[in-house]
């Protein structure tokens, strides 16, 4: 009885083990990190961009019409930073000067709250209900243009609390 019994818990810890890292460790899947990938913009117009990677393969992305506003400033042979979802279900193209794939930084999510170019700040309302405001200078003012406040935005900022990257979404 003890030996049935020992050997049904090993059987369910090792399934439960191997249940959670399958889950807890994808590497390409729903559940993935975003992959981040340095290249030159090759081409670029309405519909889509593509880009050479570091590799030598070029790579192309789909542009929706909601998110052209956000890819404008780009011009081919611009060197930048691609973060991808699995299946490309959602790109983000960040200029490499600011962004590198080994350089901090982070994505936040929510609502702007205020804007004020005049002082260049930012100030957003997260889905979890704070508050963060940065700093807003360079190319990044130029997006602000088609946002407006209430506006729900993917804001992409550096180690230095500067908002490098935008877009409606």
């Amino acid at each position: 009885m003890k030996k049935q019994l020992l050997k049904g818990f090993l059987i369910l810890a090792t399934i439960s083990q191997v249940g959670y890292a399958g889950y807890g460790f994808a590497a390409d899947g729903p559940g993935a990190p975003p992959e981040r990938i340095n290249g030159t913009i090759e081409r670029i117009d309405d519909h889509a961009i593509a880009v050479r990677t570091d590799s030598g393969a070029v790579m192309s992305y789909p542009i929706s019409k909601s998110r052209r506003d956000d890819f404008s400033s780009y011009t081919q042979g611009e060197k930048v930073v691609v973060e991808r979802t699995w299946a490309n279900r959602s790109i983000n193209v960040f200029p490499a000067t600011v962004i590198s794939a080994n350089q901090g930084y982070r994505t936040i999510h929510g609502k702007v709250q205020t804007f004020s170019p005049s002082d260049e700040r930012l100030t957003v309302v997260t889905h979890n209900g704070e508050t963060e405001t940065f700093t807003v200078k360079g190319p990044a003012i130029q997006k602000m243009n088609s946002i407006r406040e209430g506006s729900r935005v993917t804001v992409e900022v550096d180690d230095q609390n500067r908002v490098v990257g935008i877009h409606k979404g």
